[in-house]
């Protein structure tokens, strides 16, 4: 082969990874006699990379990944962290599946909902395309709620995303010894 022809299959194998698109799914369940968010992440929608429940304590929100190991974390620690982390950076949102399935003591306020969401799409058309939602009524005192939020990315926009993150808290941090001195 040609060191030409072996420099181009180079640069489009590598063209390849960068942009080859990667989806990332996550999959919550809620049942109201639980009390607890089932959830499970996954590539494709095939290998799993975690999974477990959310349950509440006082101040804050435990993240169980096996039946030893959980994550606690309190309100404002997760609320500070959301502002830090720029999820549009690393993440493209591509489709939301909500399907909820309530008896008829939350039919009404899940049905406004319903509503605020219709209203929404109509206003933003794209979120139309973005949002599907089914509402069910069965009978007995139930409310069951199952989401799945197919985001997309690729390998150049998680480097791009790391390289912005970088930035930000070197210039944060710059920022504030600027201040102090």
């Amino acid at each position: 082969m040609s060191k030409f022809f072996l420099c181009g299959l180079i640069s489009l194998a590598v063209l390849l990874v960068l942009f080859f698109p990667i989806f990332l799914n996550a999959d919550f369940y809620y049942q109201i006699r639980s009390k607890k968010v089932g959830f499970y992440l996954s590539l494709y929608g095939k290998i799993k990379l975690i999974g477990g429940y959310i349950s509440t304590y006082p101040g804050g929100v435990a993240i169980h990944l096996s039946q030893k190991k959980a994550l606690l974390t309190g309100y404002r620690e997760m609320d500070e962290q959301r502002k830090k982390f720029p999820f549009q950076d690393f993440f493209t949102l591509k489709k939301i599946s909500l399907h909820i399935r309530t008896g008829a003591e939350y039919f009404f306020s899940l049905y406004a909902l319903q509503t605020v969401k219709t209203i929404v799409t109509h206003i933003r058309p794209k979120y139309g395309r973005i949002i599907d939602s089914n509402l069910s009524l069965v009978n007995g005192d139930e409310l069951r709620i199952s989401a799945r939020i197919i985001t997309k990315s690729t390998l150049f926009k998680q480097v791009k995303g790391i390289i912005k993150y970088i930035v930000r808290r070197i210039l944060s941090i710059w920022k504030m010894k600027k201040s102090t001195t």
